[in-house]
């Protein structure tokens, strides 16, 4: 299977996860852009350092962003109204696809990052779901480890609802090793993701 190799239920905090299929995703390193989500309507390509939205019918460029850095991955909003581009740091920018402007700049939670993982929409569109990390203990001394949580936004508001551990943090990698899952360079029909990451149990979350 190429794409993201994730079948069947997925556990989560205890929780089962839905896997469906989403909007087409892309990843080439051997173009210009690296990275581009196809929804019914639109283009969205990724780059290091720039963000491109095109109209899928003509291909043209509706409104480029540049100035980013470590741009890598991203994600469609189920209704096409929203889209998100994802930094390798601290950042993630949302982007309205009524008039192609940016929305707002996010901050993860202090001291975390989300670095070589990838974010989502849930399948109603009404939150964003952004994995990252925090280093717990010396770091100058290596000891320690690194605390995986899952940090769900509203999509609408983006503001942070929770943040929850990471039970398998290696789900939501680009490939490091055989145990993660990958990306493969060339098309990808059917990006497979996880949709319903996250409980609403709020009473349940400290």
């Amino acid at each position: 299977m190429t794409g993201l190799d994730i079948v069947g239920d997925q556990k989560y905090n205890g929780e089962k996860c839905e896997v469906k299929l989403m909007w087409e995703h892309h990843t080439d390193d051997k173009r210009s852009w690296k990275y581009s989500i196809t929804s019914n309507a639109y283009i969205v390509r990724i780059t290091g350092g720039s963000i491109t939205i095109l109209g899928r019918k003509t291909n043209a460029i509706l409104k480029q962003h540049k100035g980013h850095h470590y741009l890598y991955t991203g994600d469609i909003r189920p209704d096409e109204m929203q889209c998100f581009a994802l930094e390798n740091g601290k950042h993630f920018y949302v982007y309205s696809l009524e008039n192609y402007e940016l929305i707002k700049r996010v901050t993860l939670p202090r001291d975390y990052e989300c670095i070589d993982m990838y974010g989502h929409y849930t399948e109603d569109g009404k939150y964003i779901c952004i994995p990252a990390h925090k280093w717990i203990g010396n770091e100058s001394i290596g000891e320690g480890y690194y605390e995986y949580v899952m940090c769900r936004y509203d999509a609408q508001a983006l503001s942070l609802i929770e943040k929850v551990i990471i039970d398998n943090p290696k789900k939501y990698w680009w490939k490091t090793d055989d145990t993660a899952p990958e990306i493969d360079s060339g098309e990808v029909q059917g990006f497979q993701k996880i949709i319903d990451i996250v409980t609403t149990n709020l009473e349940n979350i400290d």
